[in-house]
Protein backbone atom coordinates (compact mmCIF):
# COMPACT_ATOMS: atom_id res chain seq x y z
CA UNK A 1 0.00 0.00 0.00
CA UNK A 2 1.31 3.56 -0.34
CA UNK A 3 0.48 6.34 1.81
CA UNK A 4 1.54 9.90 1.81
CA UNK A 5 1.28 11.57 4.94
CA UNK A 6 0.39 15.50 5.22
CA UNK A 7 3.32 17.18 7.39
CA UNK A 8 2.02 17.52 10.83
CA UNK A 9 2.15 13.15 10.78
CA UNK A 10 5.56 12.74 10.67
CA UNK A 11 5.40 14.73 14.19
CA UNK A 12 2.49 12.39 15.70
CA UNK A 13 4.52 9.27 14.22
CA UNK A 14 7.37 9.71 16.22
CA UNK A 15 5.63 10.60 19.46
CA UNK A 16 3.94 7.75 18.90
CA UNK A 17 6.40 4.97 20.95
CA UNK A 18 8.00 2.26 18.09
CA UNK A 19 5.67 3.13 15.31
CA UNK A 20 8.52 4.29 13.07
CA UNK A 21 10.32 0.91 13.82
CA UNK A 22 6.88 -0.44 12.84
CA UNK A 23 6.56 1.56 9.47
CA UNK A 24 9.99 0.98 8.44
CA UNK A 25 9.90 -2.92 9.22
CA UNK A 26 6.74 -2.57 6.80
CA UNK A 27 8.76 -0.26 4.35
CA UNK A 28 10.99 -2.27 4.42
CA UNK A 29 9.13 -6.15 3.74
CA UNK A 30 7.50 -3.46 0.87
CA UNK A 31 4.34 -3.91 2.30
CA UNK A 32 4.11 -0.37 2.80
CA UNK A 33 5.39 3.04 0.49
CA UNK A 34 5.44 6.30 2.41
CA UNK A 35 5.49 8.57 -0.64
CA UNK A 36 7.02 12.25 0.15
CA UNK A 37 7.15 15.25 -1.64
CA UNK A 38 9.67 18.21 -1.91
CA UNK A 39 6.91 19.93 -0.03
CA UNK A 40 6.92 17.51 3.17
CA UNK A 41 10.80 17.65 3.07
CA UNK A 42 10.69 21.55 2.57
CA UNK A 43 8.75 21.60 5.91
CA UNK A 44 10.23 19.14 7.49
CA UNK A 45 13.79 21.06 6.99
CA UNK A 46 12.18 23.78 8.36
CA UNK A 47 11.61 22.51 11.88
CA UNK A 48 13.91 24.35 14.45
CA UNK A 49 14.16 21.69 16.82
CA UNK A 50 16.87 19.65 15.18
CA UNK A 51 16.41 15.81 17.43
CA UNK A 52 12.70 16.02 15.93
CA UNK A 53 14.37 16.29 12.72
CA UNK A 54 16.82 13.54 13.07
CA UNK A 55 13.88 11.85 14.50
CA UNK A 56 11.86 12.40 11.05
CA UNK A 57 14.60 11.62 9.07
CA UNK A 58 14.95 8.16 10.23
CA UNK A 59 11.50 7.28 8.78
CA UNK A 60 12.08 5.55 5.06
CA UNK A 61 9.82 7.31 2.09
CA UNK A 62 10.65 7.69 -1.21
CA UNK A 63 10.30 11.31 -2.52
CA UNK A 64 7.83 11.63 -5.69
CA UNK A 65 7.35 14.73 -8.05
CA UNK A 66 4.85 16.99 -7.25
CA UNK A 67 1.52 16.37 -9.93
CA UNK A 68 1.20 19.91 -11.17
CA UNK A 69 3.76 23.01 -10.20
CA UNK A 70 2.89 26.40 -8.31
CA UNK A 71 5.42 29.22 -9.33
CA UNK A 72 7.57 30.93 -6.29
CA UNK A 73 6.58 27.20 -4.45
CA UNK A 74 7.77 24.26 -6.93
CA UNK A 75 11.15 22.94 -6.78
CA UNK A 76 12.42 22.30 -10.91
CA UNK A 77 13.22 18.62 -11.16
CA UNK A 78 10.78 17.79 -8.16
CA UNK A 79 7.46 19.05 -9.88
CA UNK A 80 5.24 17.95 -13.33
CA UNK A 81 4.22 20.78 -15.29
CA UNK A 82 0.56 21.87 -15.28
CA UNK A 83 -1.85 22.00 -12.78
CA UNK A 84 -1.84 18.65 -11.26
CA UNK A 85 -5.08 17.23 -12.12
CA UNK A 86 -3.88 13.62 -13.43
CA UNK A 87 -5.94 12.38 -10.21
CA UNK A 88 -8.88 13.91 -11.27
CA UNK A 89 -8.62 17.27 -9.55
CA UNK A 90 -6.37 20.02 -9.98
CA UNK A 91 -4.80 22.51 -7.55
CA UNK A 92 -6.61 25.23 -8.07
CA UNK A 93 -9.88 22.57 -6.56
CA UNK A 94 -8.09 22.35 -3.29
CA UNK A 95 -6.43 25.89 -2.81
CA UNK A 96 -8.57 28.75 -1.04
CA UNK A 97 -10.29 30.88 -3.00
CA UNK A 98 -7.46 33.45 -2.00
CA UNK A 99 -4.42 31.05 -3.31
CA UNK A 100 -3.86 29.74 0.45
CA UNK A 101 -3.09 26.06 1.43
CA UNK A 102 -0.91 26.00 -2.00
CA UNK A 103 1.28 22.96 -0.19
CA UNK A 104 -1.77 21.49 0.72
CA UNK A 105 -2.79 21.66 -2.53
CA UNK A 106 0.52 20.29 -3.80
CA UNK A 107 0.34 17.52 -1.58
CA UNK A 108 -3.66 16.60 -2.25
CA UNK A 109 -2.93 16.56 -6.11
CA UNK A 110 0.43 13.94 -5.99
CA UNK A 111 -1.36 11.60 -3.36
CA UNK A 112 -4.53 11.11 -5.58
CA UNK A 113 -1.76 10.39 -8.41
CA UNK A 114 0.51 8.37 -6.59
CA UNK A 115 -1.23 7.36 -3.58
CA UNK A 116 -3.68 4.53 -2.24
CA UNK A 117 -4.13 6.83 1.11
CA UNK A 118 -2.82 10.48 2.32
CA UNK A 119 -3.36 10.70 6.24
CA UNK A 120 -3.59 14.04 7.56
CA UNK A 121 -4.91 15.39 10.28
CA UNK A 122 -6.43 18.81 8.50
CA UNK A 123 -9.96 18.85 8.64
CA UNK A 124 -10.02 21.58 5.75
CA UNK A 125 -8.03 18.93 3.41
CA UNK A 126 -9.70 16.11 4.35
CA UNK A 127 -13.10 17.35 3.75
CA UNK A 128 -12.30 19.21 0.82
CA UNK A 129 -10.61 15.94 -0.63
CA UNK A 130 -14.26 14.20 0.12
CA UNK A 131 -15.98 16.83 -1.71
CA UNK A 132 -13.98 16.15 -4.65
CA UNK A 133 -14.96 12.64 -4.44
CA UNK A 134 -11.22 11.19 -4.80
CA UNK A 135 -9.89 7.69 -5.65
CA UNK A 136 -7.46 7.98 -2.69
CA UNK A 137 -8.70 7.96 0.70
CA UNK A 138 -8.08 9.99 3.35
CA UNK A 139 -7.33 8.91 6.38
CA UNK A 140 -6.82 10.66 10.38
CA UNK A 141 -3.94 9.57 12.63
CA UNK A 142 -5.91 7.20 14.45
CA UNK A 143 -6.63 5.34 11.27
CA UNK A 144 -2.97 4.63 10.66
CA UNK A 145 -2.24 3.18 13.92
CA UNK A 146 -5.79 1.18 13.64
CA UNK A 147 -4.19 0.25 10.14
CA UNK A 148 -1.10 -0.82 11.60
CA UNK A 149 -2.82 -2.57 14.87
CA UNK A 150 -4.14 -4.78 12.17
CA UNK A 151 -0.99 -5.50 10.09
CA UNK A 152 0.78 -6.31 13.49
CA UNK A 153 -2.22 -9.18 13.95
CA UNK A 154 -1.58 -10.14 10.84
CA UNK A 155 1.86 -10.44 11.09
CA UNK A 156 1.77 -13.29 13.92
Amino acid sequence: MKVMFDTQIYDLVIAELGMTQTLNSLATKGVLKILTTHIQQGEIQGIPNEEKRRMISEIITECVTTSGAVYGVSVYNMATYGDGNTGGFGIDDVRSKTGGHTNDALIATTASRDADVLVTEDKRLANRLKQLNTQTKVWLFADLKQYLSDSKQDRE
